[in-house]
Order: C-alpha cells, then structure tokens, then sequence
C-alpha cells in the first residue's frame, strides 16, 4: 500500500495578505484618520515641548601612582582595581560632591530648578520636604554619570534646556571631582601631619625620660663614661701600678732602715749610714771625729799617755762620739719614718684597690641593668627619628598633592538637542496612526 502524497501547492497560505489589505483599503479613510491626529498630536507635542541639551565632559582616572617627589603619599591612589573605578561613578554622584556644585554656581534661585508645578506643590502639603531640597533633587535627576564600559573613562553628563548651561554644569561637576581627589590627599596629609606632630611631643618626652634614667643610673653607681675620663678597669689598672710602685718603695725604706741598725753608732757605721741617708752633720762629724784621732795617736807617739794634751784630746773624742751616736739615731729614726710612711702609703693603695675591685663586681652587675635602659633609650630614639622624618616628609607633600584624574574631554555646548526628535518622534507617530 503506497502512501498518499500531498501536494504542497494545494495547501493554503500562513499570511494572506490580500484581505488584511482589503480591509484596510475598505477602511482608508479611518486609517488616514487616525495617522493624521497622530502625527498632529506630534507636531504639537514638539511645538509644546522646550528643547533640551545634554553635555557631556569625559574624564580618565589614571590608575598610575603620580608623585611631584620620591616620599610616600598619606593617601595611595585609587589605582587599577574595576571596582574602585567603578565606584567613583558613585563619588560624582554623591550628595556631597554634587550639592557642593549646586551651591558654587548658584542654581538654588535658578528658575529652572526652583520652580514648582502642580504636582510639587500637592507632595509639599504632604510633607513633601523644602522648595530647596526639591530644587536639588531635579539637579540631581539632570546629572547621569556612566563608566565607559571597562576602561579607566567616565562621563560626566548634563542636561538642561540651555546648552551653554548643560556644558558648564557639565565641567564645573568634573573640576569638582579632581579638586576633591587632591583636597582628600591634602587633608588626609595634614590630618596625618597633625597627629604626627602630636606623637612627637610624648615620643620626645619619652627620649628624654630615658635618657635621663641612662644618665642617673650612671651616676648612681658610678659607671664612668669611657669619654669622660676612663673605665673603672682603667682605674683599676692605675691603682695596681701605684701599689706596686708603693710596696717597693716600702721595701727599700725597710731595706735601708735594717742597713741603718746594723750600722752602729761608730765613725765607720756613721759613713755607712751618711752613704744611707745624705748628712752633712754626720760627714763633717766624721771628718771631725778621725782629726782628733789622728792628733790624739800622733801624741801619744810623741809624749806617752800623761801628757795633758792627750786627756784634753780624749774628752773631746768622747763628745764627737755622743754627737756622732745621736747623728746616727737621727738617722735611723728619719729612716723609720719614711719606712712607715711608705708602709702606709702602700697600705691606702691596697684599700683603695679592695674598694675599686669591689665596686667593680658591682658594676659588672649594673652593667646589665645599664644595656636594657640604653636599649630602651635607644628605641625611643629610633621611634623619635622615624616619626621627625615622616613628619618632615609629610610636612614638604603640602601643595604638590596631584589628582588622579585628568579630562580628556570637556564639554562643549551642544547644537542639537537632546529631546524632543523631530526626526524619531514623526516616523513614529506616523507608524504608530
């Protein structure tokens, strides 16, 4: 059994134009009706409507980290990040950035923003808010703020019935935005100066506290300044020289004081003694003494021992002889003294010594107490020098702070007008009728 074959020309169409046109040519005079009142309605619609102007400035956020010098900037740059280029389209359309412009040039009175219709005037007895806060609000309507898609552009744009208006509000919007940009840097340094300048004077104090301690501590426990003067092992060093000079000086005191008692009282020992200790008296005592000794032997020779001479002689041996005995304990008492005088000389060394060693096993002690006040002494220091440079760096970015964004294109006033088209609104209207 074959299939049946259909014939595609029999089928009939699936838009037959043919009657949809009868009825409209059947209904042309309707239609042309209504595609007149249509286009009327336009034609008054655009004779009914103020023009309006939209001006547009474009501006470029550098995502490049400008610097006047080689310091550090207080506030970094929005840099390359789509989201923080992406925000500043919010920044342009903050309250605060655009109320500033709608002050500084004066649109509060403007009668294209003050003035109310029907509609404000009824939302007004509602509590609807002040003519000024409606006033800015249609400014805000006319501002559009768009990123050029996902570049570093942003347009800035404007629209108002007078195109010269349009183009000014336009660019006094954009200077607004970068004086902001630098006045945030501006500001976030002097705020960072300030608090700066106010840390340094506890951090000063602090060094000086410090410093104070180091040098208390010092006097404290006699710690000498290796610049001032020597170390205590220095001093240490000097008194063990003094001693050994002393105990020797001891010593030969000693030794001569020995040699003196040895010597005697007699002619021989009195030059031994006057070689100990230098005398006149003794030398010319002993001279005196061997004279009359030899006067007395030379006698005796000549006259024998009864001559009256010699007992003369004799008495007068016998009086050098008690001079020469109290010469020599003069001596030997001189030479005591100085002995005992070397002793005790030696003797306040050795104290002296004692005490310094003392005193220096005590400083060893402090010295440890001493490096962690110097440490902390010097930290302070540290910290004080890091806050002064940064304060001198922040203190010299005053005045060269740049912005970040530059215009690439201002806006011009524009020649035809944004709204209504003539050349939209009729095709339309027409089509639409």
């Amino acid at each position: 059994m074959k299939p049946a074959r259909i014939d595609d020309r029999a089928l009939p169409p699936l838009f037959d134009i043919g009657p949809l046109w009868a009825i409209l040519w059947g209904r042309r005079l309707l239609v042309l009706a209504f595609t007149g009142a249509a286009l009327l309605l336009a034609v008054l619609y655009l004779a009914v409507t103020s023009p309006s102007y939209t001006a547009t400035a474009s501006i470029l956020i550098d995502p490049r980290d400008a610097r006047a010098t080689n310091f550090n900037n207080v506030l970094p740059g929005i840099g390359a990040d789509s989201a923080a280029i992406a925000s500043q389209v919010f920044v342009i359309e903050s309250q605060d950035l655009l109320g500033t412009v709608f002050d500084s040039q004066k649109l509060r009175n403007d009668p294209e923003f003050s003035s109310r219709g029907l509609i404000s005037r009824v939302m007004s007895l509602f509590g609807g808010g002040t003519p000024q806060d409606a006033a800015f609000k249609r400014f805000q309507k006319a501002v559009s703020v768009e990123r050029e898609g996902l570049t570093y552009v942003i347009n800035v744009s404007f629209t108002s019935p007078s195109p010269e208006k349009a183009a000014r509000i336009a660019n006094a919007i954009v200077d607004r935005y970068k004086a902001s940009l630098a006045g945030e840097r501006e500001t976030a340094n002097d705020d960072v100066n300030s608090l700066l300048n106010d840390r340094i004077k506890g951090l000063q104090k602090d060094v000086s506290d410090a410093e104070r301690a180091v040098e208390d501590f010092k006097s404290q426990h006699r710690i000498v300044d290796p610049t001032d003067g020597g170390t205590l092992q220095s001093q240490l060093d000097q008194l063990t020289t003094q001693l050994i000079a002393a105990q020797g000086d001891a010593d030969k005191a000693k030794d001569r004081y020995n040699q003196a008692l040895a010597a005697g009282t007699s002619a021989a020992g009195l030059a031994k003694l006057s070689e100990i200790l230098s005398s006149n008296a003794a030398a010319n005592l002993r001279d005196d003494y061997n004279q009359r000794a030899t006067e007395l032997a030379n006698l005796e020779t000549m006259y024998g021992p009864r001559h009256p001479a010699i007992g003369r002689l004799r008495s007068e041996l016998d009086r050098i002889n008690r001079l020469m005995a109290g010469e020599a304990m003069r001596i030997r008492q001189q030479l005591k003294a100085n002995y005992d005088l070397a002793v005790q000389n030696a003797g306040k060394l050795q104290d002296k010594l004692e005490a310094l060693r003392q005193q220096s096993q005590d400083s060893s002690l402090a010295q440890v107490q001493l490096r962690q006040l110097d440490s902390k002494a010097q930290a302070a220091r540290t910290v004080l020098d890091d806050f002064l440079k940064r304060a001198q760096e922040t203190s010299q970015l005053q005045g060269v702070q740049t912005s970040e964004a530059r215009t690439i294109g201002a806006a011009a006033p524009p020649l035809q007008p944004t709204w209504p088209k003539p050349a939209l609104l009729l095709p339309v209207s027409v089509s639409l009728g």
